[in-house]
């Protein structure tokens, strides 16, 4: 309860309890409610204050290589710090056939999950969770309200494009792939795929220079200026993060009909030029 913000003391009998169960608003006059609700919401205790159907926040980890050996293995030892984040490890004993793998695993991980809950597709190898390692009783010092935080700024993000995944940007453009292809190559104007993507890196997807990436350039930073976004640095789509519910996750996963051994990232912004309301960049 002191935790919570709540006055204990006020909560002592099993009638008193069970009138803050049954009050049309529990948490009236509590201030920093949200956390509150969210903190019993994660710990199993949402019914009391109307939220029955609480889901965590999933957050699922792209690795083939073995847990223990990878650098997966520090995600998930960390996930007993973050209370309300559900890591699960996707693409265990999978190989990696490219870019376009992680949307592979993530398929069925995706349909055993609550369909309206919030998940975080993620890489593993350059990406960190960023967890307070100061405690008060016994849990992280603001791991609720930064989950509560998370919450409302991808409502926010998405609240002008329901429906939209959110997806993360980097400082610079473009990735090989990009330049081996031209805006509307690989969808037409209803969504059909007509083409594919190379694999960057590969011997026939190397860099041909920063005249041939220069229309998805011009596209993205067009899109910024038209977002008021111009004076942002990264602007440029990066497929490592991406957010969304588990249902438009699959809708857009759906849509992209990647290939194992296509770019990512390629793809991605291949679709946000045809779908941009699909699409968010943060």
């Amino acid at each position: 309860f002191e935790f919570l913000g709540v006055d204990g003391n006020a909560f002592k009998s099993e009638a008193s309890i069970s009138a803050f169960e049954k009050s049309k608003d529990p948490l009236h006059g509590i201030e920093n409610r949200d956390e509150v609700a969210e903190a019993l919401g994660v710990n199993g205790f949402g019914s009391f204050i109307g939220m029955p159907g609480y889901t965590q926040l999933q957050l699922l980890i792209y690795e083939t290589e073995q847990l223990e050996t990878s650098p997966a293995a520090r995600h998930v030892r960390r996930s007993n710090e973050m209370r309300g984040v559900n890591v699960t490890v996707i693409g265990q004993e999978t190989n990696f056939r490219g870019f376009g793998s992680k949307y592979a695993a993530a398929v069925p991980a995706l349909k055993d999950l609550p369909q309206d809950s919030l998940v975080v597709l993620s890489d593993s190898r350059d990406v960190i969770t960023n967890v307070h390692q100061a405690k008060s009783h016994g849990q992280n010092v603001n791991l609720y309200s930064s989950l509560n935080q998370f919450r409302k700024n991808f409502e926010a993000l998405t609240s002008d494009s329901k429906g939209a995944i959110v997806v993360s940007t980097e400082a610079q453009c473009c990735v090989t792939a990009l330049g081996h292809i031209k805006p509307g190559d690989l969808f037409a104007k209803n969504g059909k795929r007509t083409g594919r993507a190379c694999s960057s890196g590969s011997p026939n997807c190397v860099w041909k220079g920063v005249e041939e990436a220069k229309p998805w350039n011009d596209f993205m930073e067009q899109r910024a200026v038209d977002l008021g976004k111009e004076e942002i640095a990264d602007i440029y789509l990066n497929a490592g993060l991406i957010a969304g519910k588990a249902k438009d996750l699959l809708r857009v996963i759906k849509a992209l009909d990647i290939q194992e051994d296509e770019d990512d990232q390629a793809v991605l912004t291949a679709f946000m030029y045809r779908s941009p309301e699909s699409i968010v960049l943060d």
